[in-house]
């Protein structure tokens, strides 16, 4: 994100969907299963979607970065390799099996915002 801080634009996709979690997020989950067995398949993931350009939104101002020079476009516009569309899975049958939600994306970007900001020197 370093052109950010020089005053370059970027451009965000607002169209590349992801659910992907923070890694201490997914250890601790696995840990859980662990602990107690479980026979079948599960998906484990976050439980809602975010846009490229809202999860970078969302994690410029905990880095103090400026977003006024995001411009959201998409990836359709130019694209340069073929992509899916969405990265997300479907957790229900985690979530019913171990009786939990599964985590939300803005709330797992400001927590690795904060061990971030807790770990910089």
């Amino acid at each position: 994100m370093l052109p950010l801080r020089q005053g370059e634009s970027i451009a965000v996709f607002d169209d590349l969907l992801s659910g992907s979690l923070p890694l201490g997020t997914l250890l601790a989950l696995i840990e859980q299963v662990l602990a107690r067995p479980l026979h079948g398949v599960f998906n484990i993931d976050s439980r809602n979607r975010l846009s490229k350009a809202d999860a970078t939104v969302t994690l410029a101002p905990q880095l103090n970065l400026p977003g006024a020079n995001m411009c959201r476009r998409s990836v359709n516009r130019r694209p340069l390799a073929a992509a899916q569309k969405t990265c997300g899975i479907d957790v229900a049958k985690f979530e019913a099996t171990m009786g939990m939600p599964m985590p939300v994306l803005p709330t797992k970007i400001y927590s690795v915002c904060k061990e971030y900001e807790n770990a910089a020197p």
